[in-house]
């Protein structure tokens, strides 16, 4: 109020801010909220999952001031329209326009962090699948589903709502200081300077020394960084002369195959089983059983039956994805060309095959089927029946109606010969079965604990209570595909036993699977016993799309050429002792496994460029402690060229 005011008795209405200090005041919020999202919750994590601490302190001031960056790039479309209220003096609007921004590019990033580390995927994905009813499966609650996003949403909120009062009022302190003074020149001032921190990504990348960081990054990243395309070497390799001789013959090997692996090999509709009385081919395949499973401590009646037939002790599903694992099964081809060999519209060759030499073919699922592209090769055009089971909550009843299901239809005509694949689901998260099965205890609540995935690393007693309960659906599972078994004639059976991927309690730092290549998420067990399968063991490693080709050997009693498959007939010898872990194309990521090695692999798609940035242990962790010998360099390259041939065959 002025003198005048004063001396007149008038009483002047309150001053809103000017302009100028509350756009001061927006960027600076803006800016320290992604400088702080970067130290409490970025760094540490990222640090962790790609130990930056080996890094020097320029790298990891580069790699901070590109976190706090990319940020500010998110953050760029939100507060230029802020900026435009603020031209037309809509200051409440404006800022709550900045605060909505915050919390909810901060929440998604928030989130996305732990489920990209969890579960492999990312949240768009993850929000995708709960909201598709036609993909939801009654038997899990939605809630625990829900949990996370609401939990990171109002955490983020209550937070971000505090800072948005702090710096409103930093603003109003502003607007009645001499510091206001020059408003043009600090309005100019502050948006340069957040313009420029903003681009400032690229050149950041440019200059960090090692440039396998800055590809881990941007492969886990919800937001396409923008990256230089043509740079120097990939990857630092000065200080290892194995990895500098296998990634120089790395670049030869990816020129040689990065055409093909864009391009899917058509259909082979010449490929047959001779005539001949055929066994039926039942394909069981329980959800995320760890490749121990199998065991007479937790499955007992199905390890006796596998003694009876060929049992392949180092088995791979070679991902850790369901619709990737089910893929190499009916396929025969390798994860990489997923997306590809969809997008070609190619049929699954495994039920093609058989139905075309005279077998009828079914699925049968005790759940709905994965929403990621799966409905485009398991449908009606592949399999003459087809039934979902998704009525009731309990996955274990519906496992028994299932399995019942196939029992009846191989007995109600038995001059017929079928190819059934039967999915079953009370292995997979959230392992239900029946109360006298509850063998193992304590068990987790599952009516009162929220999702154990978004709990980060577990108490031993949390960890014990889940994989309790995981043991109990085995030795369900164990009961309930044995009593099929009983009930059919082996003479007239060929059965695969196996599962899509394999299961982490954390091991490997990640729950269930999705996440890292590791051992436990991605080794399976497989089982084939009935005619034409010899006794025995395999100890090579061994690879889900190896399993068709195999299986046609043992119905035709001899190798059955087949164009377009990667997989390798087990009933011949001669095979490797190494398979090629990987997810789809567009992740990005690899593990060759040669013997007990496992050599990670990255590569760009733009050009396409193929490197290794070091040995790993079993849990998918790279290990700088491991070397090898220089001269085996040119050895793991051309097991790499091999694999990589077959996979664009």
């Amino acid at each position: 109020m002025t003198p005048a005011d004063r001396a007149g008795g008038v009483r002047t209405p309150r001053v809103d801010p000017p302009l100028a200090a509350m756009w001061v005041a927006a960027v600076l919020y803006a800016a320290a909220t992604s400088a702080g999202f970067v130290v409490l919750v970025e760094w540490g994590h990222y640090s962790s999952r790609f130990q930056w601490w080996r890094l020097s302190p320029r790298d990891e001031l580069l790699l901070f001031w590109v976190l706090f960056a990319k940020s500010l790039w998110i953050l760029t479309p939100p507060m230029v329209l802020a900026g435009v209220l603020l031209w037309y003096r809509r200051l409440h609007a404006a800022w709550t326009l900045v605060t909505t921004a915050l919390i909810g590019v901060f929440a998604w990033l928030s989130l996305d962090l732990y489920v990209n580390e969890d579960i492999g995927t990312h949240v768009t994905d993850y929000v995708a699948f709960v909201v598709a009813r036609s993909a939801w499966d009654p038997g899990m609650d939605q809630a625990w589903a829900v949990w996370p996003i609401v939990h990171t949403l109002v955490r983020t909120a209550l937070l971000l709502l505090l800072g948005s009062g702090l710096f409103w009022r930093f603003g109003q302190l502003q607007s009645t200081s001499a510091r206001s003074l020059g408003a043009r020149r600090r309005v100019l001032a502050v948006s340069a300077a957040y313009l420029a921190a903003a681009l400032s990504v690229t050149p950041a990348i440019w200059v960090i020394g090692e440039p396998i960081v800055w590809q881990d990054l941007a492969a886990t990243l919800p937001i396409a960084l923008p990256l230089p395309s043509d740079r120097r070497a990939l990857v630092s390799d000065d200080e290892d002369e194995f990895l500098a001789r296998f990634n120089r013959e790395a670049a030869g090997v990816a020129l040689r195959v990065a055409d093909r692996l864009t391009v899917a090999g058509p259909p082979d509709a010449t490929a047959r089983v001779p005539e001949g009385p055929h066994p039926n081919v039942v394909l069981i395949v329980p959800e995320d059983t760890r490749h121990e499973s199998l065991d007479p401590r937790w499955m007992p009646r199905l390890d006796a039956w596998a003694k009876g037939g060929l049992r392949f002790t180092r088995h791979y599903a070679g991902t850790n994805a369901s619709q990737l694992g089910f893929f190499a099964l009916l396929y025969g081809r390798h994860p990489l060309v997923y997306d590809v060999t969809l997008d070609a519209a190619v049929p699954p060759p495994f039920p093609e095959i058989l139905h075309h030499s005279g077998y009828h073919t079914a699925y049968f699922a005790s759940g709905p089927l994965n929403p990621n592209r799966v409905r485009e090769y398991i449908n009606a055009q592949s399999f003459d029946r087809m039934v979902l089971d998704t009525d009731g909550n309990e996955w274990w009843q519906r496992d028994l109606r299932t399995l019942g299901r196939v029992a009846d239809l191989l007995a109600e005509r038995p001059d017929q010969r079928w190819f059934v694949v039967v999915s079953l689901m009370a292995t997979h998260a959230m392992y239900r079965y029946p109360p006298q099965y509850a063998h193992f205890t304590p068990v987790l609540d599952l009516a009162t604990m929220p999702p154990f995935w978004a709990q980060g690393a577990p108490t031993p007693e949390l960890r014990t209570a889940i994989m309790n309960r995981y043991l109990n659906a085995v030795a369900f599972t164990d009961d309930a595909v044995a009593d099929l078994l009983e009930r059919l004639d082996p003479r007239r059976n060929l059965v695969i036993l196996t599962s899509d991927h394999g299961n982490s309690f954390f091991d490997d730092g990640s729950w269930m699977h999705l996440g890292p290549l590791s051992d436990v998420q991605t080794r399976v067990p497989l089982v084939m016993r009935g005619p034409g399968i010899p006794v025995g063991l395999v100890t090579r490693a061994t690879i889900h799309t190896d399993v068709l080709p195999t299986v046609l050997h043992a119905l035709a009693g001899q190798a059955v050429s087949v164009q377009h498959l990667a997989g390798r007939d087990q009933l011949t010898t001669g095979w490797p002792d190494q398979v090629l872990l990987s997810k789809t194309l567009a992740q990005r990521e690899m593990i060759l496994v040669r013997g007990a090695s496992h050599l990670h692999l990255r590569f760009g798609l733009d050009p396409f460029a193929l490197y290794s940035p070091g040995f790993g242990d079993s849990n998918a962790r790279l290990d700088g402690t491991i070397h090898k010998r220089p001269e085996e360099a040119d050895r793991w390259a051309a097991a790499l060229a091999w694999d990589l041939e077959r996979v664009v065959r």
